[in-house]
């Protein structure tokens, strides 16, 4: 947790282009104005792909 308080973010590979990567490095950024909201995340999992049985939850 202090870690985190301090500014440290988790390293990802420089030559990640994967979505998984991109939306975790979103997810971490230290502006908290520039990472995604729930609902865009939730849209982000679902274009993904990473639960192919369905939504996640649904979208209002």
């Amino acid at each position: 947790m202090c870690s985190v308080l301090r500014g440290d973010r988790p390293k990802f590979p420089d030559d990640a282009e994967a979505d998984g990567f991109d939306l975790a490095k979103k997810c971490w950024a230290g502006d908290t104005d520039n990472r995604p909201t729930s609902r865009a995340l939730m849209e982000s999992f679902n274009n993904i792909g990473w639960w192919e049985q369905g939504p996640v939850c649904p979208l209002c």
